[in-house]
């Protein structure tokens, strides 16, 4: 009898683990990945670097985006991109103070004279790429910098973030990609 009730549980035990769920069709299934924000390169209010924290890599120039972070930007492919123009040099870009109180600072530096108009669209996320704060900028360039600052006093809580930035011109949108991760303080 011992042997039998052993040769039942058994059975159930098996036959338990090689189940297969189905999943109905309608279902939504959370397919979010997570991402790293825990790197941080804290910079100072006037743009000098104070502490990594964690082993960070540079700003990610040209980053290649997942289709998941591209979408990001969807509803921000409405912005008219009529007389804007794609820059013929590389830029670099500064993001300072970081972490952040109330305000975000960035920079660009182009490698030329460029002049002329891009659009710059600017998604923050949390470390499961939900969006907390997204917004359009048209920078105009007439020497090789340009600057603006965004105003997150009170758009985002305090915690770790992630920047997705991406520039776009006439004909060319989401030309230039890059991202940077971000701490919001009280």
């Amino acid at each position: 009898m011992k042997l039998f009730s052993l040769a039942i549980v058994t059975s159930v035990i098996i036959s338990s683990c090689s189940k297969t769920t189905s999943v109905n069709s309608t279902t939504s299934i959370n397919s979010q990945k997570a991402i790293n924000v825990s790197c941080q390169q804290y910079i100072d209010a006037l743009g000098n670097p104070l502490e990594q924290v964690g082993n960070c890599l540079s700003p990610s120039d040209s980053a290649g985006f997942t289709q998941q972070e591209l979408n990001l930007f969807n509803s921000l492919d409405t912005a008219d991109l009529s007389g804007t123009t794609v820059p013929a040099a590389s830029y670099s870009f500064a993001i300072y103070p970081n972490p952040i109180l109330s305000d975000l600072n960035i920079q660009y530096h182009f490698n030329n004279s460029f002049s002329g108009q891009i659009v710059a669209k600017y998604v923050i996320t949390d470390s499961l790429l939900n969006p907390v704060y997204k917004t359009i900028a048209y920078l105009n360039f007439t020497s090789p910098y340009s600057s603006l600052v965004i105003s997150l006093q009170t758009s985002i809580p305090a915690g770790k973030y992630r920047l997705f930035q991406t520039l776009s011109a006439q004909s060319y949108n989401n030309f230039s990609r890059s991202w940077i991760n971000i701490t919001k303080s009280n």
